[in-house]
């Protein structure tokens, strides 16, 4: 496997309960005694993604699951993504290409992924940085047979509401620098203001970006997993 083709060690039978408690204080509204990163915990997003799979009328995209039994995890069919360089996660045991084209079918950025050790791998696109405002496509091939088996678009937002983000999230970022906050609670506190802002593609992005998870971060990861690739 490649560099920038992990694999993830999910453990996809782990599904217990992190005991940390979902404290309901707003990123933009700390409490006096805690920090954004010590008030919020993993189970919100678990609980969030749970809820969409449950609600029929959500609207959420349950795993893009084709015949040859690949789910794409993230990022999520049709969304407007922040990230302008975005992480893939899917699931499945099949030797595969993926590809991300841009206008007129260029391709843009490629690579193949093959023998897994566990079924659910990330890549992270390693080409320039998207362009702001523009649409973009997924596609990745099974390699024994040669044609696209999922193919979608997906769009980077635009301009202004790009800056708007980041400068939000420099700010946060920047107050949990200055509280000591590691990696972890830094992709925590950014996945929460994804949620918050309705962008569960790059909610997920940083829930799987973070290079050293925690066992509770490992669960998550797997419980997100299973949920999004459920059998309905």
């Amino acid at each position: 496997m490649t560099g920038v083709l992990q694999t993830l060690g999910l453990g996809l039978g782990v599904f217990s309960v992190i005991g940390w408690g979902w404290a309901e204080t707003a990123l933009s509204q700390p409490s006096e005694t805690s920090s954004p990163a010590i008030s919020l915990s993993w189970q919100r997003i678990r609980e969030f993604f749970s809820q969409e799979n449950d609600d029929p009328g959500s609207g959420g995209n349950h795993g893009s699951r084709p015949p040859v039994g690949l789910c794409l995890v993230s990022p999520r069919q049709g969304e407007t993504l922040w990230h302008r360089n975005p992480v893939m996660v899917w699931q499945g045991y099949a030797t595969v290409g993926v590809r991300l084209q841009g206008d007129g079918e260029t391709v843009l950025w490629k690579e193949t992924a093959s023998e897994p050790e566990t079924d659910v791998y990330r890549a992270y696109y390693q080409g320039e940085q998207l362009q702001l405002g523009e649409e973009y496509e997924w596609l990745f091939y099974i390699i024994s047979q040669g044609s696209p088996a999922i193919w979608f678009p997906f769009e980077v937002m635009a301009a202004d509401m790009y800056e708007q983000h980041a400068a939000e999230l420099a700010a946060l970022q920047s107050e949990l620098e200055a509280e000591g906050a590691d990696e972890e609670a830094i992709a925590l506190a950014r996945a929460n203001y994804f949620l918050d802002n309705g962008l569960s593609s790059d909610a997920l992005q940083a829930v799987f970006a973070v290079g050293e998870p925690s066992e509770a971060l490992l669960e998550t990861r797997a419980a997100l997993v299973e949920e999004i690739c459920a059998i309905e």
